[in-house]
């Protein structure tokens, strides 16, 4: 079984994608990204095409067998009709 997988099964985050992972001085950071390839305005909801830029941001999660655990991805920021510049919805 792949460490991706694995660690996929354990966090069990719903329409997330575990890319990769590896072991920091902190912890383990595990690299995800959602499974929808359209992104989502986290304001209202609505379906974005237009992606502004992207920024990496990191989440702390419970930790796992003592460790830290930290989610990072590259967060894109959409450019929403109704909202403006905003930044996607996140299922975690």
């Amino acid at each position: 079984m792949r460490a991706t997988t694995l660690l996929s099964q354990l966090i069990a985050l719903k329409q997330t994608q575990v890319q990769s992972c590896h072991f920091t001085a902190r912890g383990l950071r595990a690299n995800v990204r959602p499974t929808t390839r359209i992104a989502r305005c986290s304001g209202c909801g609505c379906r974005c095409r237009k992606i502004h830029d992207r920024r990496m941001r990191s989440w702390r999660h419970l930790d796992l067998a003592g460790m830290f655990l930290d989610l990072s991805y590259k967060l894109r920021r959409v450019d929403c009709l109704r909202c403006g510049v905003v930044s996607e919805l996140v299922p975690w």
